[in-house]
């Protein structure tokens, strides 16, 4: 982390844009956030009831017309909050979604991106995308 976003994260605490490593997480467990999303539908209308997004933005959710389109609109939306507003959709989910919130918040094993079951070369390629920093 640059010294600049450290001095920016002492000033404006949890009311600050996501940092790469953040968006990383988000990034790298897309798939799997979708597949759990995907599964229960009603996830996507808890998020809507609740106060974690304005009201333009639960439209703009609730307008795509399957779910996969909701889930990419609701993740697009994710990246471009504060940490404080991830903070939010996580503890909304961390009771009864668990696996959802650790996805969202730790992304588990970042470093080895180890989301589901993978073959070896999958993970050996994702292992290479992640030393070469082309994230």
């Amino acid at each position: 982390m640059c010294a600049d976003y450290q001095e920016v994260e002492a000033i404006y605490g949890d009311n600050r844009p996501l940092n790469d490593a953040q968006l990383r997480v988000i990034d790298a467990n897309r798939h799997a956030l979708k597949k759990l999303f995907h599964q229960d539908c009603r996830l996507i209308d808890k998020l809507c009831a609740s106060a974690c997004f304005s009201r333009l933005h639960k439209e703009h959710i609730k307008c795509g017309e399957k779910v996969s389109d909701k889930v990419d609109r609701l993740l697009d939306i994710v990246r471009r909050q504060s940490v404080a507003q991830l903070k939010k959709l996580v503890e909304l989910y961390k009771d009864d979604q668990p696996r959802l919130a650790q996805l969202l918040e730790s992304g588990g094993k970042i470093n080895s991106f180890e989301l589901s079951p993978v073959s070896s070369a999958h993970r050996l390629h994702r292992l290479t995308i992640d030393r070469f920093n082309i994230f």
